[in-house]
Formats: structure tokens, sequence, C-alpha cells
């Protein structure tokens, strides 16, 4: 195929990608977990099926035999160490989002919110996974990771984040929680409910957060710029 008519499939695979999008429905009760103040959220409705309807729409612009659906399932199999991945909700909202600021270990900034059906069976059924402890903590054996319920959701960090769940899991049963979904208008809720994917971007904190550092690498290029023959 040439590289014209593969760029014309692509825009007729992202043109049928965004109609598809406006007869989504799904909820937005993940979002209630993610702190207003984060930096970012992206979040996948109806998981295994968008994952598919897309693996429709890409397909024959780049063969593989690898697709999105197939490479989501193996990803939560090795983490979980269970290839059935029983007590996940593979039909729920699929959520990551970064909050607060460590440099130095960025990693503590993501948190993974994947919804469930059964907590225990997800517990018991999948290798990787510990028993909670008094906390009601899950550890992640192999991959590392720890793990918390939270409703009708389990949030996941990185195996250095243990105080971190454990305020998360706390604040998020309380009443004054202040979370996304509660600063987002009726538009921005509607539309992450309605499209297979939605991306949340808060640059005023983001600016608050990295605008020092994007400062200095400025003032860096410039003084690089300054030195250079006209």
């Amino acid at each position: 195929m040439t590289s014209s008519k593969r760029f014309m499939r692509a825009v007729v695979t992202l043109t049928g990608l965004l109609l598809f999008s406006s007869g989504f429905a799904a909820e937005n009760d993940a979002l209630k977990l993610v702190p207003a103040d984060s930096l970012f959220c992206v979040q996948v409705n109806n998981f295994e099926y968008s994952l598919s309807r897309m693996d429709g729409f890409l397909a024959g612009l780049a063969p593989t035999p690898m697709t999105l659906q197939m490479g989501a399932r193996m990803a939560l199999s090795q983490l979980l160490g269970g290839p059935q991945l029983e007590g996940l909700n593979m039909k729920g909202s699929f959520v990551i989002f970064a909050a607060g600021y460590d440099n130095q270990d960025p990693d503590k900034m993501m948190t993974f919110i994947v919804p469930i059906t059964d907590f225990k069976q997800l517990v018991s059924s999948n290798p990787n996974l510990s028993e909670a402890d008094a906390n009601g903590i899950v550890s992640i054996q192999d991959a590392g990771g720890v793990v918390a319920q939270a409703g009708d959701f389990v949030m996941i960090k990185s195996p250095k984040c243990y105080d971190e769940i454990v305020a998360m899991k706390k604040a998020a049963g309380e009443a004054d929680f202040k979370s996304l979904l509660s600063v987002l208008d009726a538009q921005q809720a509607q539309q992450a409910a309605s499209s297979p994917a939605w991306a949340y971007v808060n640059v005023p904190q983001l600016n608050k957060t990295f605008g020092p550092q994007i400062a200095a690498v400025m003032e860096e290029m410039k003084e690089e710029l300054s030195q250079m023959p006209a």
C-alpha cells in the first residue's frame, strides 16, 4: 500500500473512532477516586470492548499479530500472575493518573485504578497477590506493587508507595474528599463517560509543579543560543 493510501486509511480510522465515541456510555465512578489536583488523568471506558473496537479500526494500518486487547490482557496477566484475570471487571473503566511530585522517585506519582467484580476472588485467584494485611493492603509479589480496594475498584501503586496508598485509601473514603469528578463541569463529565478513551490535563497544576524546571531549561537554551554565531 502506498504512503498516501496509508495516510487516508489512518484519517478514516481516526474519524471512525471519534464517531464511535459519540454513542458510548459509561459511569464515572473511577474518577471519584482521583484527586482534584491531579496533574493528568486518562480513563478508558468498557476496557476490553473499547480495545477490541480500536483493534478493528487499526487493522491493516500496521499488521501485527499483537493486538491492543491481547497486549493489555498479557500485561495484566503478568502483573497478577493469573491468566484468567479472575476478579477483574474487564468491561469497566480503567484509569491512570498522576498526583503529587517526588523528584527523587517520579514513579510515586502514578496510580492505576482497575475495576473489580470480587476483591476476595481477585486476591485468591491471582498467584502474585498476597493476602491483605491489617491495613487492607495487598502486595504484588513478582512485578512489585501495592494494591488497595476502594469500592468496586482497586488502586495500584509502585512497591515504594505503601504509606501513600494507605493514605489514599483512607482519603477516598472520607466525605470531604475532593475528587476530579467534583471539579468537572457537566460537559466534561459527559465526555468522560461517553468516550472510549478520555484524557484530562491540569495545566495550572503542571505549571505550578514543573514551572521552575521548565523556566530553568529555557534560560539554559537562551544562553546557548546567545553564544551561537548569527
